[in-house]
């Protein structure tokens, strides 16, 4: 057995046993291990192998992780190579694991993608949903939950009330949250929190997000009056967002399958990183992941901004996917269950992902110098003269997700 601290530990013996794992490298020798940080995360490595015998060393990514992400590793991801890298080793020890796997190399950044890159993406997609189709005991069983239903409706209200007490404690609201005291507070009721099962915390954590947005007196002109409401009414009663996705059968599912998230190669290599939200749920939630953030692009220094035309439109992306599950699945897989919940689909997207992300995004921009309230209704100008140009870059992003919300919402 390889010892996972040996290898953390740089081990050329250890190594060596690792790559002597695969028949095609069983007479390798690792001569010396390199350990270089990585900007994806604190605990992210790249390790160099210098090999006997070679002139040129080869690179294997190693990683602490969640639990989700070390499952697939250890379990999915050299059954279904063409979406992920190979795993080498995976280990899981409580709710942390620790996993190695070969580096995908992102030769092409989104900003270049064309449309034949987008249409290897869906292939991609589909080969992973087309997969797993029906599978949710044998996931389950793995260890996956799911993003909708499952136990948490049994958790019961006293420990909602103190995980909502946690998460309400910047806004000095946790007393009013622990009588479930709604008062003008968009907080989702007991019944939303037992009928959204696994979602339950979620749309606590949405429902502090809508708070904090609220606070700072949203956005004019981006989220209003009609925005707040659309998400005070999902979170009070998410049946009829969740029934249309509920219909739709299980699926592994990437849960972060954003442009971001993606590598592709010089090889024609098309690969997923960053597992973290893997899960079982329906396949068109990863589609409208992928198309809320196709015209966002981010610059190797984390900066925003927008991606003028899309390579691909968001119609001809939805109809590309299920024209391609159908081929591959057949009668089991229905195109009119898919689209019907469709608009379910970017509700529950834009209300567990856009609205945190949007409420942290506002309080970024609560600086010394100048509030949310005065920035919010700066003309671009302004803002750039201010150095909030990110703000200004951003505006049509947040208004074109926050738009397909209000007609999502309204759709259901």
């Amino acid at each position: 057995m390889i010892g996972i601290n040996e290898l953390r530990r740089l081990n050329p013996q250890a190594w060596t046993s690792l790559l002597a794992q695969d028949t095609d490298h069983g007479s390798i020798r690792v001569t010396a291990v390199e350990r270089q940080k990585l900007n994806l995360s604190d605990q992210a490595f790249r390790y160099v192998l210098s090999l006997d015998g070679y002139l040129e060393p080869i690179s294997l990514i190693g990683k602490e992780t969640n639990v989700p992400e070390a499952l697939f590793f250890g379990n999915i991801a050299n059954e279904i190579s063409e979406i992920a890298p190979h795993c080498w080793i995976c280990h899981i020890e409580g709710d942390k694991g620790w996993v190695i796997h070969e580096e995908s190399y992102n030769d092409y950044l989104p900003v270049e993608w064309t449309a034949i890159d987008i249409e290897r993406i869906i292939d991609r997609l589909v080969n992973l949903h087309a997969s797993m189709w029906e599978q949710e005991e044998e996931l389950g069983q793995i260890g996956f939950s799911s993003l909708i239903g499952g136990v948490g409706p049994e958790i019961g209200k006293e420990l909602l009330n103190k995980d909502a007490q946690a998460l309400l404690q910047p806004l000095k609201l946790s007393k009013r949250i622990a009588s479930w005291d709604r008062g003008d507070l968009s907080l989702p009721s007991e019944h939303a929190i037992s009928s959204a099962g696994n979602l339950g915390l979620e749309l606590i954590h949405s429902a502090v997000a809508l708070e904090k947005i609220i606070q700072r007196g949203g956005w004019p002109g981006i989220f209003e009056d009609s925005h707040r409401q659309a998400a005070a009414d999902l979170l009070d009663d998410p049946m009829p967002m969740l029934y249309p996705l509920v219909q739709l059968p299980s699926t592994l599912i990437h849960g972060n399958a954003a442009p971001q998230s993606w590598s592709l190669d010089l090889l024609d290599n098309c690969q997923l990183s960053n597992w973290r939200s893997a899960r079982i749920g329906p396949s068109i939630y990863d589609i409208v992941c992928f198309i809320e953030n196709l015209n966002l692009i981010q610059n190797k220094e984390g900066k925003y901004s927008l991606r003028q035309h899309w390579p691909i439109s968001e119609e001809t992306i939805l109809d590309s996917y299920i024209l391609a599950m159908g081929r591959h699945l057949g009668s089991i897989y229905s195109p009119v269950l898919t689209r019907q919940a469709f608009p379910a689909a970017v509700s529950l997207y834009v209300l567990i992902v856009e609205i945190p992300k949007l409420a942290n995004w506002i309080e970024k921009g609560d600086g010394d110098q100048f509030n949310w309230a005065s920035l919010s209704v700066k003309d671009d100008d302004r803002l750039q003269e201010a150095g909030y140009s990110e703000i200004a870059a951003l505006r049509p992003f947040w208004s074109n997700v926050f738009t397909k919300f209000l007609s999502a919402y309204r759709s259901l």
